[in-house]
């Protein structure tokens, strides 16, 4: 009762929990795919206390789903953090549109994540960009079709290319999904953050 009559100890004490929180990035292109994230963002926002959700797009104008869902994102690319404790690429219409500048910055993210050990994941045409950028040439993975990563000139890894449309695919703190495996996506970013409740897995699609 004493600490509540005292604020300034009170937001204290929130500014040191933000603090010990872990960030989540959330990358979404104008017309995103609403279903490639609806399992993971509900599940790190509303039954776990350790994570920060946040959305990050190349500009801060609202963003409209593939079901009609406007969103306007908390972060440009250049404001990613860069700490987070997973960096998620969700698929959607317009990856291909994004310019040079923008597409720069945000492989530089996404390549430093990787190097960092920390976890890099990406479904549909958000793995199409990894490809693109030649982030997956190290490492196994799947996405939507082959074809669309070796018309990249960067791209130069079909030999790990694992052809699995309702499974993702996780080589060490990389995952990769095509868009019909988004339950499967879901389950292998939760489970690779080693701290998500077995009791809120259990209600999860298998891997």
């Amino acid at each position: 009762q004493k600490l509540a009559q005292h604020p300034p100890i009170i937001r204290a004490f929130q500014t040191l929990k933000e603090c010990a929180m872990k960030n989540i990035t959330i990358v979404i292109p104008d017309r995103f795919a609403d279903w490639e994230y609806s399992l993971i963002a509900p599940v790190l926002h509303s039954f776990t206390t350790n994570y920060r959700v946040r959305y990050a797009a190349a500009d801060l104008n609202h963003k409209t789903s593939m079901g009609a869902l406007r969103v306007i994102p908390d972060l440009n690319f250049a404001d990613i953090p860069a700490e987070n404790a997973a960096l998620i690429l969700i698929g959607g219409q317009d990856w291909r549109e994004l310019n040079p500048a923008d597409r720069a910055t945000l492989a530089a993210h996404c390549e430093r994540q990787k190097t960092d050990g920390n976890l890099l994941a990406a479904i549909c045409d958000g793995a199409w960009f990894l490809a693109a950028n030649g982030l997956l040439n190290d490492r196994r993975h799947t996405g939507n079709h082959l074809d669309a990563y070796r018309a990249e000139a960067a791209y130069h890894n079909a030999a790990q290319y694992q052809d699995s449309q309702r499974e993702a695919v996780r080589d060490t703190n990389l995952i990769t999904a095509g868009a019909m495996a988004a339950p499967a996506f879901s389950r292998a970013v939760l489970e690779a953050l080693g701290d998500i409740p077995a009791e809120v897995l259990a209600y999860l699609p298998a891997a």
